[in-house]
């Protein structure tokens, strides 16, 4: 007789409700992909309408980014104790709900406040989601196999990112950014129903500062891998998308542009992961900063429209190279040890990153200095993964 997990194509094993979180992970960087390369000049714009000028209002992007990112180094800890006290699928909802929250705010903030206040509400859900995410990676996951695993969420992700930005590109052109927020919300809560349907795990241990400085202290290259993989992500997510505006000049443009980065290196996200489990991880991540490095000097002194094409679709290639491997080496360390406490030393060390990254950022700007020196300090941030490599 056929069993109902046969019937509804329901996992029956622990490792297949990694398809659950599969699914409501796509679903969310659906969700961010229509937005993600526009937030940080949207809220340009809003203030520069307002009358601010171009530089105060950056500082502003710089200092709304901060608040997140410190925000969720503080929340981390609230949220072990969550997941130790209700469970990791509770802190996933908390997630989604909150950050469906920040998308119906996010038309509503009109100054320096508001926006503070609501991205400080995301970098609670933020840290809710993807320090519960990693986690539920290294508890469902297989050890042998948490490579191809990490490089097929990825890829699932990647594939959203080719049609969301172009999507939320045409919104905003033709809707406005109010609407766009509207459905992104609409798509995470769309995403609250799938975590219903994966199973829970059992309470995991609370996680104290005292817990995170003793993994700070006693793995000192892992922290500061994280701090570097934080740094450059931040760079390339927040920095990297304003000095593209500046060049293509309108949104469409820039979404057209992020979709066919995405789609060049699609698939080679998935095949870096199931190299990760069979090749030398150090060798692959030595590969992926090389290349990450010199692609960030390259940015700093190629403005024409076509060269940038190249030099952002080989370094979106390779930091798959880079990240893979040292988010598969983060899962096998956590499954040798105290999987809550090592997950949030990861998460407070990567929001670390972000955080030295956006103040690094800060500076440049308000000493009048040239946009892209912060290019340079990502191709340093580029190699921080392997230069604490044991040799």
């Amino acid at each position: 007789m056929l069993s109902i997990y046969y019937l509804l194509h329901l996992p029956h094993h622990k490792r297949e409700f990694l398809s659950f979180l599969y699914v409501a992970s796509t679903m969310r960087t659906f969700a961010w992909s229509m937005l993600s390369s526009f937030m940080p000049i949207l809220i340009l714009q809003m203030m520069q309408k307002q009358g601010e000028t171009y530089i105060y209002s950056l500082l502003v992007v710089i200092l709304v980014f901060i608040a997140l990112h410190v925000v969720a180094i503080i929340t981390s800890f609230l949220c072990s104790f969550v997941t130790s006290r209700w469970g990791l699928k509770f802190a996933f909802l908390i997630a989604e709900f909150l950050v469906s929250i920040f998308f119906m705010l996010m038309p509503f903030c009109n100054s320096v406040v508001t926006l503070i206040a609501n991205f400080m509400l995301l970098g609670v859900a933020g840290v809710f989601w993807w320090q519960t995410y990693i986690t539920y990676f290294s508890e469902m996951g297989k050890v042998k196999e948490y490579g191809k695993e990490v490089g097929l969420a990825e890829f699932f992700g990647i594939m959203t990112g080719i049609i969301g930005p172009i999507i939320g590109s045409l919104i905003i052109r033709s809707y406005g950014s109010s609407v766009l927020y509207g459905i992104s919300a609409l798509v995470v809560v769309g995403s609250m129903f799938v975590i219903a349907f994966m199973e829970d795990l059992e309470k995991l241990d609370s996680v104290t500062i005292k817990d995170v400085i003793y993994e700070m202290v006693h793995r000192k290259r892992d922290c500061i891998a994280f701090i570097g993989i934080g740094a450059d992500e931040l760079l390339y997510t927040v920095v990297w998308p304003i000095f593209l505006f500046t060049i293509l000049k309108n949104l469409l443009d820039l979404g057209i542009f992020t979709s066919t980065v995405v789609l060049v290196t699609a698939v080679v996200a998935y095949f870096a992961g199931k190299m990760s489990d069979i090749v030398n991880k150090n060798f692959l991540a030595r590969i992926g900063s090389g290349v990450v490095m010199v692609s960030w000097i390259s940015k700093a002194f190629v403005l024409v429209p076509g060269l940038i094409f190249v030099l952002d679709s080989i370094q979106r290639i390779f930091m798959n190279f880079l990240y893979i491997p040292v988010k598969t080496v983060a899962l096998i360390h956590a499954s040798q040890d105290n999987r809550m406490r090592y997950m949030n030393f990861r998460e407070v060390s990567i929001r670390i990153g972000n955080v030295v990254a956006l103040l690094i950022f800060f500076v440049i700007i308000y000493l009048g200095l040239p946009f892209w020196y912060i290019f340079i300090f990502g191709a340093i941030f580029a190699l921080f993964p392997v230069v604490v490599q044991k040799r």
